[in-house]
């Protein structure tokens, strides 16, 4: 039901303007309203705007009113609760009778293709297609009608409109169709369209090498890189043809958008391969509602190319280099075919621009220069400041003489084709100029005639010998193609210099450049809303913007009325199920905080508003409205970077713990970041915490005495590089580039090539840092830390202190000197990227890059937030120290365990496999090989020798590989008393097993006086020498570094458990059976005895003998094993 009342009371009729715009559609529009309509014949498609920024609520509804033969048509679009409706009525033209409604059910709905948005949290628009039918019922042209324009509320089930206005004059609708295609061509491809009434008719021709499995494709984008694209690709594969319609969510394989119907959308499809062209013709539906991601031709976009092979079942591969994209977005509309009477509805010179309300866009920083950008419809107002910066000592003019500062915009990042404005200062007056710069010579006036054409406002002072500039500019000038569009993105060049005589001299080398396009324009969409409110045409100041930085939160805030506008970014390293926050506390502790949450989770992001009564999880602070307060909300998500803009009321008394920003009101900062699960619930921050340590008045602006960090908020900082270098290893890979103050540093952990060294820990917690150091041991160093903890990425600033735990450079900014910090982890494997200051004046543990250093690169595990021990195997040395200052690429010295593991390998062969061996032979075997004889003497003698030797020989080789692992020098007791141990028995056993050789060599004859003592001694030294032996060996197998943990010491138990029970078993075998010499048994003989061997004495010598099988089988089993364990051991390898 319609309240007809309401139609009644408004009759202040409006003109609407008509103008074309951009050869798609015909637009009218007031400060509150635009339209936008284009006529087909048999159908008009319309777009519909309100702008509700002054409104205290949004409008249930917009209406868009069509009058003519004296009736009136009404097309209503709903939007209640987030539920959306569509309502066609109709009534006479004075309004005598009620408007009678259709809904959307009824066979004589006229409507189709509807759609209701709200952009911004500021405009709605509703767009839909009208046809133009002959039903009798709507009494309506469809050549020349009445427009009108309203909204209104949703009472009990009643439209009341608050404003409705009604065009007093009928415009024309021009027929637009010419039936022509239009056609563009790009490297190997051709593209050409035809627009129809509902469709657009395509021919797709590329060159191609390939007679099958071949593939050619294009798409629908946004913008000219591949992502969120609306791809169409023409294939042949296995004498299949085919044409099917995907969507591309990344650079990955796109997806098909129905995968029940693969050519959803086209029609009329033809496709051919002849004389090396694949050429592929169909029509497409403009739109297809119920299809998400399928695209709307009544629109611009960029068109990308690419070509490809694909298999026998037809799944493509990936195209390489075969690829291309439009530079400009293609219109696939017909142009208007314009009429005289249309023409009559335009004025021959485009009217001035109306100035409308500025709102701050974004804040950009350039080091010394700060550049905030302010939108409005038709203007942008720049705001450029030189800032004080200590830590950003880039050369900077002295104003006392004259000089400028220029700002171009580029389309790319070199000098030349570039619309520059000039801020000089000649003879103590400031101005104002627009140049063009054709190259790298002297720019030129763009206009000589007008040197401040498109400028307006203009401002130039000098404080403190900082110069200051702002001004307005018109975002675009019709038919002046040297006066760069902002509309577009584009490059920003910045240089200063001298001038002479007023004229602006050569920069040199002051000079920054962007590093990406920027914007400067908030609305992206493909038809911006034009204007605002009349009440605002004239244009407003705006404070200046204020910034607070610390860690891994930049937080910007400007006064603008009732109102606060704010910026918020925050480093993190996940893409989503994140989120960070600030409060506004009235101390520097949490608890009873007004908090905003910035969060995205799963597929969706908000900006909420909560209250932290004490350190438990915070609440709504309106579980109604949980954005209370919060208006013109974005988040954007961006290398590493979580962005939130948003405008806050400042007070709002009826609501609790709404904390006042009013002037007069100072506030801590809080800041916090941490994860949430998919339906959005935050987690608890842990340790990604911090505050600040001064209140704001967030009404005024911080004075220069206020400590403000100038850290980029949205882009990296714009340095010149001056030298680059890189560090291989197979721990981490290390890249920097160098400029005058500052390091661009980057991490990949293992090796940059798919053969490197993979990780052993998980995926969370767990860091990669590189210390710089004066020489090439732990200690006394500074050291970066990249840390992943608990799924948050973060980098730190740390000194280490001799060779225990280290802590932070700075406890209060654990980030001082870093910035752009970006934390990923990568198929398992940890990459950062940062920025470093080169250096900090006062600051003597803050290293200066600008000497030469040993680096030092670590990874190890992280618990609770905390870095932990990072094993010696899991270290790298660069080979010799390095000078940043120059190019160069860098090997390194791998600080790994292989001296050491060599080592123990060594021992292990040596006293767990030979000497065992060597005694259970002189003891137990002498019966063996009686006939095989060297030198007349017998096979045990010469295996217990021989054995012996080879022990002594390999235990001295081992003994000089462990020292040159540790560089020629004894292990150090401080740092691991289990090796210092092992170390001391070691060495003793090395010592008494060489004078165990030399007893040998002076063994008396058997019959001589001594040869008893000489038996007794050979036998307790030798015995006791593999007691310390493996006294040693259990050392060794103990010692932290060697990451053997109980795998190392359960296998050399299990073998000592066997070598025990096998000397019980040959100790207890002649109990059993008795042996006729028991002196043989103890004598060093170097023959056999003569004596022959009874029954019983063969079968204790076949025992014997199955038990040396089963022990040399033992033997190797055990020791093989734990030789491998020591090769293979690594930090977290075992548990």
């Amino acid at each position: 039901i319609l309240d007809p009342s309401a139609l009644y009371a408004t009759n202040n009729f409006v003109s609407f303007p008509v103008q074309e715009k951009c050869d798609e559609y015909l637009t009218f529009n007031n400060e509150l309203y635009r339209v936008d309509f284009k006529n087909y014949g048999s159908q008009t498609d319309f777009i519909v705007n309100l702008d509700t920024i002054f409104m205290d609520n949004f409008p249930d509804f917009i209406a868009l009113i069509i009058g003519g033969n004296n009736y009136l048509n009404y097309v209503f679009c709903v939007d209640k609760d987030d539920i959306q409706s569509y309502f066609y009525g109709y009534s006479s033209y004075n309004q005598s009778e009620d408007i009678k409604l259709i809904n959307s059910n009824s066979s004589a709905f006229n409507l189709a293709d509807l759609s209701y948005q709200l952009i911004d949290y500021r405009y709605q628009r509703c767009r839909f297609t009208r046809k133009n039918s002959a039903n009798e019922l709507f009494h309506v042209p469809t050549d020349k009608v009445t427009i009108g324009v309203g909204y209104g509320y949703l009472g009990s089930n009643v439209l009341n409109f608050s404003e409705f206005l009604l065009h007093p004059n009928a415009i024309e609708f021009p027929i637009k169709s010419n039936g022509s295609f239009q056609t563009i061509t790009l490297g190997d491809y051709m593209l050409s369209w035809k627009e129809k009434v509902d469709e657009v008719e395509f021919i797709f021709k590329t060159k191609i090498s390939l007679s099958k499995n071949v593939y050619s494709s294009f798409a629908l984008s946004f913008d000219k890189n591949m992502g969120d694209d609306n791809v169409i690709v023409c294939m042949r594969y296995d004498n299949y043809y085919n044409i099917e319609h995907y969507y591309n969510t990344g650079k990955f394989r796109p997806t098909l958008l129905s995968p029940n119907e693969p050519s959803i959308g086209l029609k009329f499809k033809n496709i051919e391969l002849n004389n090396g062209y694949l050429t592929c013709s169909f029509t497409r539906y403009k739109s297809h509602p119920n299809i998400q991601n399928y695209f709307d031709t009544r629109l611009n976009y960029y068109i990308l190319f690419a070509k490809g092979s694909t298999n026998d079942f037809g799944l493509m591969g990936y195209h390489f280099g075969d690829k291309a994209s439009t530079s400009e977005k293609i219109n696939f509309l017909t142009p208007l075919v314009e009429s005289n009477k249309q023409a009559t509805l335009s004025t021959t010179k485009a009217p001035p621009k109306p100035k409308t309300k500025f709102e701050l866009f974004e804040i950009y920083d350039f080091g010394n220069f700060v550049l905030a950008i302010e939108d409005s419809t038709f203007y942008s107002r720049l705001t450029f400041n030189q800032i004080n910066n200590t830590k950003r000592q880039i050369t900077q003019p002295n104003l006392g003489v004259d000089q400028y500062i220029a700002y171009a915009y580029s389309n790319d990042q070199q000098m030349g084709s570039d619309s520059v404005v000039v801020c000089k200062v000649f003879n103590n007056t400031g101005s104002v100029e627009h140049y063009y710069n054709n190259g790298k010579s002297q720019p030129v006036l763009l206009d000589p005639k007008n040197p401040t054409i498109g400028l307006s406002e203009t401002s130039v002072n000098v404080v403190n010998g900082k110069i200051n500039c702002s001004f307005v500019r018109e975002k675009y000038i019709e038919g002046e193609s040297r006066y760069f569009d902002v509309r577009k993105k584009s490059y920003v060049l910045i240089v200063w210099g001298r001038v002479l005589n007023g004229v602006i001299q050569f920069h040199g080398d002051n000079y920054s450049i962007s590093d990406k396009e920027l914007d400067f324009v908030p609305l992206k969409t493909s038809e911006p809303l034009a204007t605002t409110k009349s009440l605002l045409n004239t244009t407003t100041n705006i404070n200046k913007p204020n910034q607070y930085v610390k860690n891994e939160y930049s937080l910007n805030w400007i006064d603008d009325r009732n109102y606060t506008w704010f910026i918020f970014s925050t480093n993190v390293s996940l893409a989503t199920n994140l989120y960070s926050s600030f409060a506004f506390s009235s101390d520097r502790s949490m608890g009873i905080d007004d908090v905003v949450v910035c969060k995205t989770y799963k597929n969706s992001s908000s900006i909420i508003r909560m209250y932290n009564p004490g350190k438990n999880n915070p609440i709504l602070l309106d579980s109604t409205y949980p954005s209370i307060g919060l208006e013109n909300m974005t988040i954007n998500f961006n290398n590493g970077l979580l962005t939130c803009k948003f405008r806050r009321l400042k007070s709002k008394l009826n609501t609790a713990n709404y904390y006042d920003l009013s002037k007069g009101n100072s506030y801590y900062l809080l800041f916090a970041r941490g994860k949430t699960d998919d339906a959005g619930i935050i987690q608890y921050h842990s340790q990604d915490k911090t505050s600040s340590s001064e209140t704001f008045d967030f009404s005024s602006t911080i004075t220069s005495s206020t400590t403000m960090s100038s850290v980029s908020r949205t882009t990296k900082p714009i340095t010149t590089v001056t030298s680059s270098g890189t560090l291989s290893s197979r721990v981490a890979n290390v890249e920097w580039k160098i400029s005058e103050y500052y390091a661009d540093m980057k991490f990949y952990e293992g090796s940059l090539s798919t053969t490197g060294r993979q990780s052993n820990l998980p995926a969370t917690n767990r860091y990669i840092a590189f210390g710089l150091s004066s020489d090439d041991k732990m200690g006394n160093d500074c050291v970066i830390v990249c840390k992943i903890s608990n799924g948050v990425g973060s980098v730190e600033h740390y000194y280490n202190t001799d060779k225990s735990a280290p802590g932070y450079l700075d406890p209060d900014n654990p980030t001082i000197g870093l910035t752009n910090a970006v934390v990923t982890v990568v198929n398992g494997q940890i990459q950062c990227s940062f920025t470093r200051e080169k250096f900090i004046q006062g600051n003597s543990r803050y290293f200066d890059m600008r000497n030469t250093f040993t680096l030092l690169v670590v990874k190890g595990g992280v618990s609770n937030g905390v870095i932990q021990y990072h094993g010696t195997s899991d270290v790298t040395i660069s080979d010799g120290k390095i000078n940043f200052a120059v190019n160069g690429t860098y090997s390194s010295n791998e600080l790994d365990l292989a001296k050491a593991k060599a080592h123990g390998i060594l021992m292990v062969l040596a006293w767990m496999m030979c000497v065992p061996l060597a005694i259970v032979l002189s003891r137990y075997y002498k019966f063996l090989l009686p006939n095989f004889k060297i030198l007349e003497v017998a096979f045990w003698f010469n295996a217990h020798r021989v054995l012996m030797i080879f022990t002594l020989v390999v235990s001295i080789i081992a003994f000089l590989v462990v020292l040159a692992q540790l560089d020629w020098k004894w292990v150090d007791a401080e740092n691991n008393e289990t090796a210092m141990a092992h170390s001391i028995f070691g060495i003793i056993v090395i010592s008494i097993s060489f004078l165990q050789i030399i007893m040998g060599l002076f063994r008396p004859d058997k019959d001589a006086k001594f040869r008893p003592v000489f038996n007794w001694t050979h036998r307790i030294t030798g015995i006791s020498l593999f007691i310390l032996a493996i006294v040693s060996i259990y050392l060794g197998v103990c010692i932290k570094k060697m990451n053997l943990k109980s795998v190392g010491w359960g296998i050399f138990l299990g073998w000592n458990i066997w070598f025990v029970i096998y000397i019980g078993i040959l100790e207890a075998t002649p109990l059993l059976f008795p042996s006729p010499d028991k002196k043989e048994e103890l004598e060093m003989q170097d023959s056999d005895s003569k004596a022959e061997p009874d029954e019983d004495q063969i079968k204790v010598e076949y025992i014997k003998i199955a038990l040396l099988i089963i022990h040399i089988i033992m033997t190797l089993g055990f020791g093989i094993a734990l030789m491998v364990v020591i090769g293979v051991a690594d930090v977290g390898k075992f548990s």
